[in-house]
């Protein structure tokens, strides 16, 4: 899954059919950047993990936003008295504590981002990405870092994603995992 669609990127910045390919491109990439950026996958789908008990009555799980929980269990048993706070992807122990050991909890859950959920800064950062890279393509500017124009401009190119683009990305940055 892509953060957003070849429609609604045509749809937002009035691309052209001609640019779908390299749009498309671009799309993928920064989905791919933005995981790497966020030290997670960020689309929606079942997961499950194994996480480490360090003694206290709360677990954060490494993907979020939590849509279900299909099973917490403890060393080899099923436990059912527990709470989760969806958006922040925090597991609460509600009877007793989750025991210390190395990797002893097993979690099977969906969590992540489906293309009706992907928050408004997400896409706008997406949208910023894709803007600034098809115009370093239609400017001949791919891999380069500074330039001189004929007419005596000096002109400069990022290397990587703009800084605020990355920003977005680092404020959804997993945590715990």
């Amino acid at each position: 899954m892509a953060l957003i669609s070849w429609e609604y990127v045509q749809r937002i910045l009035h691309i052209s059919d001609s640019q779908q390919e390299q749009t498309e491109l671009l799309i993928g990439w920064i989905t791919r950047r933005g995981e790497t950026i966020a030290r997670r996958e960020l689309e929606s789908k079942e997961r499950t993990v194994y996480l480490s008990g360090y003694g206290g009555s709360e677990l954060i799980l490494p993907h979020w936003p939590v849509k279900i929980v299909a099973s917490v269990i403890i060393s080899g048993n099923e436990i059912t008295e527990y709470t989760v706070d969806e958006r922040k992807g925090i597991l609460y122990r509600t009877d007793a504590i989750f025991p210390r050991g190395e990797r002893n909890i097993e979690v099977t859950y969906t969590a992540g981002w489906s293309d009706i959920t992907v928050p408004d800064d997400v896409k706008l950062a997406c949208l910023e990405a894709i803007s600034w890279n098809l115009k370093r393509f239609n400017d001949g500017a791919m891999g380069v870092k500074n330039q001189t124009t004929p007419d005596g401009v000096n002109v400069g190119y990022e290397l990587v994603l703009p800084l605020s683009v990355q920003r977005v990305f680092e404020s959804y940055k997993s945590v715990g995992v």
